[in-house]
């Protein structure tokens, strides 16, 4: 079940093209959910992660995302399968700089008792409050 928060897909607070940095240079960009039509912001996401933070998000070398990386990635519950990103609007353009995610993790088909969490932000926003 996606959100729905009628306020329209990302957060318009961060839509306008400008990235929001305090005095410190720190960006200030709210979270929004990410949906199933954010699969292809999701491939320009990732083609603009260095191979460092690629290694580091996916443990390994990786060179795309498959087709069914995309579907699991943007065909969430939000229950058990949770995932936010942080857009800044780059003209008409949405541009995802950091995606944040868990996913529950059942053993023996019980209930949930830990998650998966992954981050993943672009190098030039690491180290600047995202």
């Amino acid at each position: 079940m996606v959100p729905q928060d009628g306020a329209g897909r990302h957060n318009p607070a961060i839509g306008n093209g400008n990235p929001h940095q305090d005095a410190a240079g720190l960006y200030n960009a709210a979270p929004s959910d990410l949906r199933p039509e954010d699969k292809q912001l999701l491939v320009d996401h990732f083609e603009h992660l260095s191979r460092q933070s690629v290694y580091f998000r996916f443990f390994g070398a990786k060179k795309r995302l498959s087709d069914e990386e995309l579907t699991r990635f943007t065909e969430l519950d939000f229950v058990k399968q949770v995932a936010l990103v942080a857009t800044l609007g780059i003209g008409s353009e949405e541009r995802i700089i950091g995606v944040g995610r868990y996913t529950a993790v059942t053993h023996d088909g019980g209930s949930p008792t830990c998650a998966e969490v992954a981050f993943a932000v672009l190098d030039e926003y690491q180290g600047r409050g995202i």
